[in-house]
């Protein structure tokens, strides 16, 4: 009996050393190291809110100049548009409410690999809330969508949101 509550003990206590990470940035990739550089996280964060600019002022030329040409965009509705081209053409084909006015309300952003980031959005209008990941690559020198996924936030789910989501460390 001794021997197999040391057995768990030492257990527990190992699994208690596995578990423990040394911090790294918010923006970094777990376990790689890699960080975006302030320049380069302030890139990303600047093509999302041109995103925002783009879906307000239904500027599909300039949503077309955001996305890479191999882009996948998955809508809440479940929608899956492959490519830069099928982004502009159903996007261009969305109807909307020029009174609903797209914002972010928080957003978090971290670096997948060199030249890779990810950023987890949290948007508003008038008559929804959702959170957007925009994967993102360097390219050419400017951050291009890669991969748009929106998925909508319940309002039932919305009241026990996570307070520290999207804020930097």
């Amino acid at each position: 009996m001794k021997t197999l509550t040391l057995l768990a003990v030492g257990l527990v206590a190992w699994a208690g050393l596995v578990g423990c990470t040394t911090t790294q940035p918010p923006n970094a990739s777990a376990g790689t190291g890699v960080v975006l550089s302030p320049q380069d996280e302030a890139a990303v964060r600047a093509t999302v809110a041109e995103f925002v600019n783009t879906w307000n002022h239904y500027d599909m030329k300039g949503l077309h100049e955001l996305v890479t040409e191999d882009a996948l965009w998955i809508l809440r509705n479940g929608n899956v548009w492959r490519g830069k081209a099928e982004v502009y053409k159903f996007y261009g084909r969305v109807l909307r409410n020029p009174n609903d006015m797209l914002s972010t309300e928080t957003m978090e952003v971290r670096s997948l690999a060199p030249q890779v980031a990810v950023a987890t959005v949290k948007m508003k209008d008038p008559d929804f809330h959702t959170r957007d990941s925009f994967v993102m690559a360097k390219r050419g020198g400017a951050w291009k969508i890669v991969h748009f996924h929106s998925t909508t936030i319940h309002p039932d789910v919305a009241k026990n949101d996570r307070p520290d989501f999207g804020v930097t460390r």
